[in-house]
């Protein structure tokens, strides 16, 4: 029995634009490129024209353009999630937050950056909190005086405001309509002009991804029954964090529960596919391989690292390069702890594997 699982490092590996830095770095170019939103110029533009003069000051989303530049080119935005995208980028609180944050490296970024916000609700810290202070304030029509008067109170109010998750719920939607319009609505198109020639992606039974993207779907001819295990892009969408110490200290502590990914996974119904697809993997006498491509394997999903780890003979993970591999050695030993992965690497239980350069040709 042979298991794919993919996490946003695949999609990166076929040079597309989902990188978190992608997505922010765009989204804060199209908010000043449309200060004032002008639906009647969102009329039959294209992906390439929209992120021109971007590309032009930053080699990373040139290089990504290039590579598609073509399909790109032929890829018109769908007008009306167009305008819904950039509505959102204009009033969000949270994506106001994270344009204040600097690190952007990687979805587990952000993940910390929404723990960091929790944490700051919890300990009542004004200095984090600003624009979602000034979302209230806009909300509730306070006016100065009054805003200035009941500020230093206002974060522990919003510990149980439904307010700000329904800005949280909002991002969530602006990231879904994000990948929709930049990616997943190009993916046809490279589909049809490329074809793509990596043998170690193929003649999988199951592919378990933790993207919302359909990159594998459009780009892979295979029959394997693919698993969307934080959903995808025409369903809802799991984006939160992992469980920390306010759950391990007080259980009885659930204000911040929707944030949660385990959470989110069981209400949204993501991982009812994986559950299957474990128990169909327990009644199998196949030796069972896991392989793993551009999932960062972070303490973030160490819950369902666990299990498959657990479940799985041999698991084969790929890494682009040295750092990679280092990145990986440490997110491991968080999880297992150093004499397990030690064990796990000695036995062959765990195989690290350098990932070739992706082959594809027109």
């Amino acid at each position: 029995m042979k298991i794919l699982m993919l996490g946003n490092g695949f999609d990166l590996y076929h040079n597309l634009l989902t990188h978190y830095d992608d997505f922010m770095t765009i989204g804060e170019y199209l908010c000043q490129k449309y200060s004032v939103i002008n639906y009647e110029n969102l009329d039959k533009t294209n992906i390439y024209l929209e992120l021109r003069d971007l590309a032009e000051s930053n080699e990373t989303i040139q290089n990504k353009l290039r590579t598609y530049e073509e399909e790109y080119k032929k890829t018109i935005i769908n007008k009306s999630e167009y305008a819904d995208y950039l509505e959102k980028l204009h009033t969000n609180c949270w994506f106001k937050h994270f344009l204040d944050v600097k690190n952007r490296d990687g979805w587990v970024a952000l993940e910390s950056q929404v723990s960091e916000v929790l944490k700051a609700f919890r300990e009542n810290n004004i200095n984090v909190l600003e624009p979602f202070l000034d979302a209230l304030k806009e909300k509730q029509q306070y006016s100065d005086a009054v805003y200035r008067h009941i500020k230093m109170y206002l974060p522990s109010k919003l510990e149980g405001d439904e307010f700000i998750f329904d800005q949280y719920t909002q991002f969530v939607e602006m990231l879904k309509l994000y990948l929709k319009i930049f990616v997943n609505s190009v993916l046809p198109s490279i589909s049809y002009i490329f074809r793509f020639c990596n043998d170690h992606f193929k003649n999988n039974d199951y592919i378990l991804s933790f993207n919302y993207t359909s990159t594998y779907a459009k780009l892979y001819d295979s029959t394997a029954e693919i698993i969307h295990v934080h959903g995808k892009l025409d369903e809802e969408l799991v984006l939160g964090v992992n469980s920390d110490e306010s759950d391990a200290v007080a259980n009885n502590d659930c204000r911040f529960i929707k944030y949660k990914k385990y959470y989110q996974r069981i209400t949204k119904h993501t991982i009812d596919d994986l559950k299957d697809m474990i128990d169909q993997a327990k009644l199998t006498a196949e030796l069972k391989v896991l392989s793993v491509v551009g999932h960062s394997l972070d303490v973030s999903d160490e819950d369902i690292i666990t299990v498959l780890f657990d479940l799985f003979e041999c698991i084969v993970i790929f890494f682009h390069n040295d750092g990679a591999l280092d990145q990986y050695i440490k997110n491991l030993k968080l999880i297992f702890g150093a004499k397990e992965l030690s064990k796990m690497t000695f036995s062959q239980k765990i195989i690290f594997q350098k990932l070739p350069p992706n082959e594809f040709s027109r």
